[in-house]
């Protein structure tokens, strides 16, 4: 079972979506400043550890 994202995407190669449907998507933001900071707090942590792991493939590819 795929995501609403792909549900929604259009394409055979790549998939995409138009304007129109990302316009209408409802995005539900925390409320609390608290859980905000904790989910960017995250996300940050996610970052760090994406370009680590970049960093580490393109050593190997060198």
């Amino acid at each position: 079972m795929g995501s609403f994202y792909d549900k929604k995407a259009t394409g055979t190669v790549f998939t995409s979506i138009n304007k129109k449907e990302l316009e209408s998507l409802k995005i539900k933001v925390p409320a609390s400043y608290d859980d905000q900071k904790r989910i960017a707090d995250r996300l940050a942590t996610l970052d760090r550890k994406i370009h680590l792991n970049q960093q580490l493939n393109a050593n190997l590819v060198a």
